[in-house]
């Protein structure tokens, strides 16, 4: 079967690339200007840049308001691992769900995602490590923690963001492992700014699962987007990944009437750490509801729209107020096509 090389797709003037091969798995782009570089793998030593392309496809809403698209790519060395990314794209916002398998029997001891790569000269930072209460500036970082949210800013004011995905867990999971090692490092110079996580290093003496690992990213980019007051509001308390908050939001979107804009106000992005909002009750883990709060967005835009209305998301968490993300969530979801078709 024959693999796709690029999947473009665009919304509200910006382009977002995904590719099957190369140093690169996506590009992100303002108009013309490249804002993000969304990289490779690195695991045990071996780089997903020089592994195979085995999948890229597409997968458009019949609604026009957001496009999917599936790869696959294999690192043919040491056990082999497979690498699968699912790309969700909505409203100039794109979740990216990368899961990773070493083969034949084979155990991850060192992992480090994709390097993010924002290729703007003299560009403004903006970065939140976790655990912190305040961004910090422009400064460049290396630490073991990771950075919860890093936005960057063109002397232009086009801006690319990414947020850490909602599974802190999994991107901490060196902090519960005796004798691991992570290391985050935000460079900054005049030319660029570059991000690279390395999640895991353990110890020889530790013998790891055999299993997958799960990581999302949510990336975004800004966009001439107004924020709309919506005509029914429904205040929400708390994490949205919760059960009880995703009962109550679709109960109250399906009982909207036509050509009505409801919302959603609430203090997300949050930090919760209980364990039954992901299959783990009695326990602690540490997870957000930024993508929660991204997917619902969509479902409930595609369910409006059949009705002539539109959804929009409020949020009154004051640290954030800043977010590419939030300012985008807070419009009526525009439509995504993919390159060439709009």
């Amino acid at each position: 079967m024959k693999i796709e090389e690029l999947i473009r797709t665009r919304c509200a003037g910006n382009e977002i690339s995904v590719t099957s091969g190369g140093s690169s798995s996506a590009v992100f782009r303002c108009g013309e200007t490249a804002m993000l570089d969304f990289g490779r793998m690195k695991i045990d030593g071996f780089s997903e840049a020089q592994g195979l392309p085995e999948k890229l496809r597409r997968h458009a809403a019949n609604d026009g308001l957001s496009v999917e698209a599936d790869s696959c790519n294999v690192i043919p060395f040491g056990c082999e691992y497979h690498i699968k990314r699912h790309w969700a794209i909505a409203g100039n916002i794109c979740e990216v769900t990368c899961d990773v398998n070493a083969d034949n029997g084979g155990r991850i001891r060192d992992l480090t995602l994709e390097d993010l790569v924002f290729p703007v000269k003299n560009g403004r930072v903006e970065y939140l490590v976790y655990g912190e209460t305040s961004f910090r500036k422009n400064d460049s970082y290396s630490g073991s923690e990771m950075l919860l949210m890093l936005r960057v800013t063109a002397p232009d004011g086009s801006k690319a963001e990414y947020y850490a995905g909602d599974d802190f867990w999994r991107h901490r999971a060196a902090a519960a492992i005796a004798g691991a090692t992570a290391k985050f490092e935000l460079t900054v110079t005049p030319e660029s700014v570059r991000y690279t996580r390395q999640v895991m290093a353990l110890p020889e003496e530790f013998i790891p699962e055999k299993r997958p690992w799960r990581f999302r990213s949510l990336i975004a980019l800004s966009a001439p987007q107004t924020a709309v007051e919506p005509a029914e509001v429904l205040q929400l308390k708390g994490c949205f990944a919760s059960g009880a908050a995703h009962r109550e939001f679709r109960s109250f979107i399906r009982r909207m009437p036509e050509n009505i804009i409801a919302g959603v106000q609430g203090d997300f992005p949050v930090i919760c750490t209980d364990g039954s909002h992901h299959s783990r009750p009695g326990r602690e883990v540490a997870h957000g509801d930024l993508a929660e709060i991204f997917k619902e967005w969509v479902w409930a835009s595609g369910v409006l729209a059949k009705r002539g209305g539109a959804c929009v998301m409020h949020s009154g968490n004051e640290l954030f107020a800043g977010s590419v993300i939030l300012k985008n969530l807070a419009a009526a979801l525009p439509q995504t096509t993919f390159g060439g078709e709009a």
